[in-house]
């Protein structure tokens, strides 16, 4: 698998610097610790995804999260931070991305189920943000 980018804080100037290339990503909340079936997520990992543009895919999350548009898992965070606006604000500044670009978005699709079944063996669980596991990560 390819080398994974640095954590960086959700924020417009840096989804502007993010490549239009396919990838897998992961978005978390810096310092905080999430209760897991199996243990504890010390990352704090909220989701795991792919897509065939990662600028695109990221921009959309950060629109979902702010604005309630687009992205599935987004509008999920738009919503927890809608009924625990105290717990949010205390957190969305940590708010960060990591992505691993691919060569094709084929191999986008099998690393981001290699990057889910890992997280799945791990914490007996996806993360908190991502669908239903599907049975392709079993």
């Amino acid at each position: 698998m390819n080398k994974w980018s640095k954590w960086k804080k959700f924020s417009e100037d840096n989804l502007k610097e993010n490549p239009k290339e396919p990838g897998i990503y992961k978005i978390r909340i810096q310092g905080i610790k999430i209760s897991r079936f199996l243990g504890e997520d010390k990352n704090g990992i909220l989701s795991i995804g792919k897509s065939k543009n990662i600028k695109q895919r990221l921009k959309q999350f950060y629109k979902g999260f702010t604005e309630k548009k687009y992205h599935s898992e987004g509008k999920t965070l738009f919503i927890i931070a809608q009924k625990h606006p105290s717990w949010m604000k205390l957190h969305i500044n940590h708010l960060e991305y990591s992505y691993c670009l691919t060569k094709t978005d084929e191999q986008a699709i099998e690393y981001e189920e290699l990057e889910i079944k890992k997280y799945f063996n791990k914490f007996g669980e996806v993360p908190p943000l991502n669908s239903i596991i599907p049975k392709k990560y079993l």
